[in-house]
């Protein structure tokens, strides 16, 4: 039982830091001005493809 736990509470971390480094990683990118750029452009880009109306 007591490694079970262990394990569970090392899992519980380990989701923890992902979540933590994902969110710290999306917001350094998202601040970048050629992101923004090259992400309006792969929106417009996505939704012709599609056939969907222009934004």
């Amino acid at each position: 039982m007591r490694h079970t736990v262990s394990i569970s509470f090392a899992l519980v971390k380990l989701l923890e830091a992902g979540r933590i480094a994902g969110t710290v990683i999306a917001e350094t990118i998202c601040t970048h001005d050629d992101y923004k750029a090259e992400f309006e452009a792969a929106k417009e880009e996505l939704r012709s493809v599609l056939g969907l109306p222009h934004v």
